[in-house]
């Protein structure tokens, strides 16, 4: 990907308060031990906000003559994990080359516990805990909460949990891992429909484009418009606009000039067609009703509910399910 946009952080209202609210829950737990979700849509910035967080709070000491280590591990959990996949993922957080195949469910959280306390681990992060929740599962839910609250438990780790909105109703389900758990973070997409966060979003967005100018691109587009194409593009979320702006820059090679038929390009290339919504760099009247179309797509597919505050956020919603 282009080292121009991807190289380089650039840290909007959103993603800042929910670094903030981590560090700050992050802390409260780090002498007992306790879960700290992290939750919201796809591309919403979890993953960026993860290696964030280990980069500042990581400390890294010598491990051996050969390697370091770190006291905040971070991994990911792969779909359809059964209760040894799931303990073998937190233990590949920090031994990478781990290989449980043939050892028994029991002996990999053994061996878990034990890592933990050997390598002094503080923080334990694991991305993509929702699959926990979908249907390809091969545990009941309760079992995978049931291994997070023990871990907590046994080791005094703090659990950064991150995924899916869905995985909070395993969260709500389980008493006893809720009573460990601090407050959900949410990072969710910026809403059209608010006037604070419609600013926020202009506000991220625009430092892409000057980014670009300062580097000898010529941006031959009404940026106000194409803004609010970049918005219904991405529903609100600051990800799948820096994906699209890094596509249109490798697309146009050389050139330094950058059209709208650039980005129209870039758009269809790297962005999947969606039934329920409109080629959003095709339509010539591009109406704040099709940008809060987008963002209730978004939250629809994060299962996450919104509570319209105006009429037309109200027919919006409707649209998308066809009522």
């Amino acid at each position: 990907m282009n080292d121009l946009l991807f190289g380089k952080r650039i840290e909007h209202e959103r993603y800042t308060a929910a670094y903030e609210e981590m560090c700050e829950r992050i802390s409260l737990c780090a002498d007992t031990g306790g879960v700290v979700p992290l939750l919201g849509p796809t591309r919403s910035g979890k993953s960026e906000l993860l290696r964030h967080l280990r980069n500042d709070l990581g400390h890294w000491r010598r491990l051996n003559m050969v390697a370091d280590t770190c006291d905040f591990a971070l991994g990911s959990l792969a779909p359809k994990p059964s209760e040894k996949t799931l303990l073998g993922a937190l233990l590949s957080t920090i031994e990478p080359r781990s290989n449980f195949s043939r050892e028994s469910t029991e002996l990999v959280r053994k061996r878990l516990t034990k890592l933990i306390e050997d390598r002094k681990l503080r923080i334990l992060a694991l991305d993509e805990v929702s699959h926990c929740a979908e249907r390809g599962a091969n545990f009941p839910p309760r079992s995978a909460t049931d291994h997070f609250k023990s871990l907590v438990d046994e080791t005094g780790v703090v659990l950064v949990l991150s995924g899916l909105p869905k995985f909070q109703k395993l969260i709500d389900d389980n008493e006893q891992l809720r009573d460990r758990a601090m407050r959900t973070v949410t990072l969710h997409p910026y809403a059209w429909g608010d006037d604070a966060d419609r600013e926020a979003f202009l506000g991220a967005v625009y430092p892409f484009f000057d980014l670009l100018e300062e580097n000898g691109y010529t941006l031959d587009f009404d940026q106000a418009d194409a803004i609010r194409r970049l918005y219904g593009a991405s529903g609100g979320r600051i990800g799948p606009v820096v994906r699209l702006l890094s596509h249109c820059i490798r697309l146009i090679g050389d050139r330094k000039a950058v059209e709208f038929s650039d980005l129209s390009k870039a758009y269809r290339a790297c962005t999947q067609a969606q039934s329920n919504l409109p080629d959003m760099f095709e339509l010539e009247d591009l109406d704040d009703f099709h940008l809060e179309c987008a963002y209730a797509s978004v939250m629809k597919d994060a299962d996450l509910a919104v509570a319209p505050t105006r009429l037309q956020q109200f027919c919006a919603q409707k649209s998308l399910v066809g009522e």
